[in-house]
């Protein structure tokens, strides 16, 4: 967007009012709102006023592993890799540790978001024979479902 700035410390768009002082007029001169948009370069430049475009910073990439997942990505993702939900639910329930197991189902049938350094995620890869770069590469996709 451009803009406007005056040495007296005004930073201005092109459809705001302003009032400078004259010493020609001796008083302070007030513009309506646009006249900044309306009024040629040299007017412009006549008031001491710079040009210039204001473009907002670049955003910085997203590393979509860091982006959770809702459940119907992460079921749909999961899906892609050839699990299904219930094969990943018989995994939880059939760990071990009744504790963690029970705490697994939790985090899999009651989570509304999936983070991909949940430990589960990261030991699901080998008990259905799916490798880290796999999973990681399905995440991304995930994302955009």
């Amino acid at each position: 967007m451009r803009r406007f700035s005056h040495p007296s410390g005004l930073d201005l768009g092109p459809r705001d009012a302003f009032r400078l002082w004259s010493e020609a007029a001796r008083d302070v001169i007030s513009y309506p709102p646009g006249w900044l948009e309306r009024a040629g370069a040299a007017e412009i430049a006549a008031l001491g006023f710079t040009a210039y475009e204001d473009t907002p910073p670049p955003l910085a990439p997203v590393d979509p592993l860091t982006l959770p997942l809702t459940r119907r990505q992460l079921r749909l993702g999961l899906l892609n890799l050839g699990a299904t939900w219930e094969a990943v639910r018989a995994f939880a329930a059939a760990l071990p540790d009744p504790v963690a197991a029970e705490a697994a189902l939790i985090a899999i049938e009651d989570g509304e978001e999936y983070n991909r350094r949940h430990e589960l995620f990261t030991s699901i890869p080998a008990a259905f024979g799916l490798t880290p770069e796999a999973i990681d590469a399905e995440w991304a996709r995930a994302v955009h479902y």
